[in-house]
């Protein structure tokens, strides 16, 4: 920044208002001001006014962008520290939920309600699980998918008791059914139900093909009573062979 002359006898100091790269200086009458300042009252520009205006902004600019980042991550960061809580707790409820709708469950199946097979077995729950895909290949047929509330529980935090749902079938099958009864697709793959009870050991359960086929056969042919059969065959053998000592 260029220097300032005071008159002699002067006791006032010249003082920036501003940084020196802003260019703006305080003077008293008198002082002496180079010709390529722009002199304004009691201001003296060192450069384009217009330069200097659009930088002063541009930091207004930058720091409001900074402020207004920063309140919006601390307010996610609130919320956040406030959901965490409520969510491990729902997903804890909704594994006491599983649990006792499970319970539920297999006892109305044990009664014979809709179709259930029961096989209690002594086997450990991921035992039962190997033995259950064995069981499948053994038979020519194919582990389709396969949903398990347990392990995603466990991927949240939380422990509940083995739950394995797998679907089973094969495409020949899926391939017979559909010209027989479009609808009744929506019931393949067949599955199989595992759970784990209190004392460690796994139940394989399942519901018959014929009791999930059976709404269907008013409005079907009557092959699909014996594909329903012969999948009832089937179904037998693998949860027989899986649960067996």
């Amino acid at each position: 920044m260029s220097s300032t002359t005071v008159p002699e006898g002067s006791t006032a100091v010249a003082r920036p208002v501003a940084s020196a790269e802003a260019g703006l200086v305080v003077h008293r009458k008198g002082e002496k001001v180079p010709g390529e300042r722009l002199h304004f009252g009691f201001l003296t520009l060192d450069s384009d006014p217009a330069f200097i205006l659009a930088r002063l902004l541009n930091n207004l600019k930058n720091r409001f962008g900074q402020a207004l980042e920063y309140s919006q991550s601390r307010a996610r960061r609130q919320r956040s520290e406030m959901h965490i809580p409520s969510r491990i707790t729902l997903l804890a409820f909704a594994g006491f939920g599983i649990a006792i709708g499970m319970s539920a469950g297999l006892a109305q199946a044990q009664q014979g309600v809709g179709g259930w097979v029961i096989k209690p077995t002594r086997y450990p729950f991921s035992v039962l699980a190997d033995r259950l895909e064995g069981a499948v290949r053994a038979h020519q047929m194919n582990v389709v998918n396969f949903a398990s509330a347990s392990e995603g529980a466990k991927a949240q935090g939380i422990t509940i008791p083995g739950n394995r749902v797998v679907g089973v079938f094969r495409n020949d099958f899926a391939r017979r059914l559909l010209p027989l009864n479009l609808q009744a697709g929506i019931e393949a793959p067949i599955r199989f139900y595992l759970t784990e009870g209190a004392d460690g050991t796994a139940t394989l359960s399942y519901r018959t093909p014929g009791a999930i086929l059976e709404p269907y056969f008013p409005r079907a042919p009557v092959e699909l009573q014996a594909l329903a059969k012969e999948l009832d065959g089937l179904f037998d053998a693998i949860a027989t062979e899986a649960a067996a000592p």
